[in-house]
């Protein structure tokens, strides 16, 4: 697993999903139905985990997936 994830990116993301956890947080201990919350906060937990360990998975998939777009269009044989 390689770091796809600058250190600037990766304090954002820790910060936003930080922010996104106490305010799912708080929404949750107002409301009797926190479904929605409970889905904020596991995004916001997610964003944290890839602040944490610098890699995106989405991230990486986008950018593997144009390499191969740009070799298939210049005639290049890619080998897994």
């Amino acid at each position: 697993m390689e770091k796809n994830v600058g250190t600037g990116e990766a304090i954002l993301r820790i910060t936003g999903g930080l922010t996104l956890i106490a305010w799912a947080t708080g929404e949750m201990a107002k409301d009797k139905s926190p479904s929605v919350h409970i889905l904020c906060a596991a995004l916001g937990a997610q964003k944290v985990g890839e602040g944490i360990m610098r890699y995106c998975p989405i991230k990486d998939l986008i950018v593997k997936n144009k390499k191969e777009e740009e070799d298939s269009q210049s005639g290049n044989i890619v080998l897994p």
